[in-house]
């Protein structure tokens, strides 16, 4: 149901959206790029669907494989002003989304270094491990230590 909602976010059909949502469509799924249909709505310009999904209790903190949240995507001066207003109403720093995940998996892999246990599972859906996100995202920090970890390059 994740992309049949992310479609309806890019046509701009905010009744579909609201129809998948009771459904039980996941607000915060990710395409294999990371986008969410909020980055999916505020990109195309819908503050509409943008709203809808902020009542629903979206995630703002989710960034795309390209480290972009929302808010980076939203070129409508409309869907801009109302993700900035959300995002300051929850008091939700975007510089700080950014950082996220990279600062979750440093200390992941710290633990794994501490412990010499490499705990890494891939993702049940896709596969990815962390070493695959690292790498799609440009965490070569990050890349090091979990080579040094015991993370298959293979």
């Amino acid at each position: 149901m994740k992309r049949v909602l992310l479609q309806g976010v890019i046509d701009g059909k905010p009744r579909i959206v609201e129809f998948l949502t009771r459904q039980g469509a996941d607000i915060n799924a990710q395409d294999n790029e990371g986008w969410t249909p909020l980055h999916a709505a505020a990109c195309c310009g819908n503050p509409e669907i943008v709203r809808f999904l902020i009542s629903q209790g979206v995630d703002l903190t989710i960034t795309n494989s390209d480290k972009e949240l929302p808010i980076d995507l939203a070129e409508d001066d409309e869907c801009r002003h109302i993700l900035e207003e959300e995002y300051e109403r929850q008091g939700i720093d975007p510089d700080d989304c950014k950082n996220l995940e990279e600062e979750t998996m440093m200390r992941d892999v710290a633990e794994w270094l501490r412990t010499s246990v490499m705990a890494d599972r891939a993702h049940p859906r896709t596969g990815a491990t962390s070493l695959h996100v690292a790498a799609a995202k440009g965490y070569i920090k990050l890349i090091n230590l979990l080579l040094q970890a015991g993370a298959d390059v293979n």
